[in-house]
């Protein structure tokens, strides 16, 4: 399959994302258990590090193959979610089994030496786990999901629902509007952003074996409803080739006004703000 208007998230069948005999988390923990949770992370390590230090530190976990020996046992004690693990940095020799749908093709990014754009990553977690960033990739990239196992609730917002959904600048280049202030899991939510009554989000459940195409700038966020895992990927070719390098082009000027913003508060002594 071939998108030519990919306009609109896709739900379809993807049983043969990963091809080994073994069970992909098996194969991670025998071939990658030894690393240290606090060095995994994907496009935006730094920040997921930061964020899941302390929550991997208070569950009593430090590698990678105690975090799975207790998920996959079902150990009752508390697992934080582990996400953003980067396939190329992290994973390189599980690469070569894990094979894009023809959904997510061409895909001109999908190579470690682009994995600023392409990153692919993955996810584990339980039932109840989420990410609550409410947001949409950066430099107008589609996203693929692929559901290697248990089930995952996406809820979408399309591109127009941005002025409702409170955003502002991330702090990564090209420094897009691309995140948002909103918590959907909050239950004051609709109290605390009202304007978000006036979006129209769709809710989507991807299950095992079953692929989720999310075209750019779609924002959405991400609840593990049956434990298990998800592999993503981010992709560029004719269809958004074009708005992802004026993206990087806007990202000049950008950062050039966060500069002389981040000076001129220096100066003053002001709390950093935002241009």
């Amino acid at each position: 399959m071939r998108w030519r208007e990919p306009e609109v998230p896709r739900v379809f069948a993807a049983p043969g994302a990963w091809q080994h005999p073994r069970p992909f988390l098996e194969m991670v923990r025998a071939t990658y258990g030894h690393l240290p949770l606090e060095s995994l992370g994907g496009t935006y390590s730094w920040t997921i590090r930061a964020a899941n230090r302390d929550q991997f530190r208070r569950a009593g976990l430090t590698t990678l193959g105690e975090y799975l020996e207790r998920f996959l046992t079902a150990d009752p004690r508390p697992l934080p979610y582990l996400a953003h693990v980067s396939v190329h940095r992290n994973l390189p020799a599980l690469k070569r089994y894990l094979v894009p749908p023809a959904e997510f093709g061409p895909n001109w990014v999908d190579q470690p030496r682009y994995d600023r754009w392409s990153g692919p990553e993955i996810y584990v977690g339980r039932r109840g786990c989420y990410f609550a960033g409410l947001h949409v990739d950066h430099c107008n990239v589609h996203v693929g999901f692929v559901q290697l196992s248990g089930r995952k609730r996406f809820t979408v917002f399309p591109p127009a629902d941005g002025r409702y959904l409170y955003t502002w600048r991330g702090v990564q280049f090209p420094y897009q509007r691309r995140n948002s202030a909103v918590r959907l899991f909050q239950p004051d939510c609709e109290a605390r952003w009202p304007d978000v009554r006036k979006a129209s989000p769709q809710v989507v459940d991807v299950g095992p074996g079953q692929g989720l195409f999310l075209p750019a700038n779609w924002w959405h966020v991400t609840e593990v409803l049956e434990a298990g895992v998800t592999w993503n990927v981010r992709i560029v070719n004719h269809t958004n080739i074009a708005p992802f390098l004026r993206e990087h082009l806007l990202g000049v000027p950008r950062g050039i006004a966060l500069a002389a913003a981040r000076l001129r508060d220096r100066a003053t002594g002001r709390k950093p703000t935002w241009p």
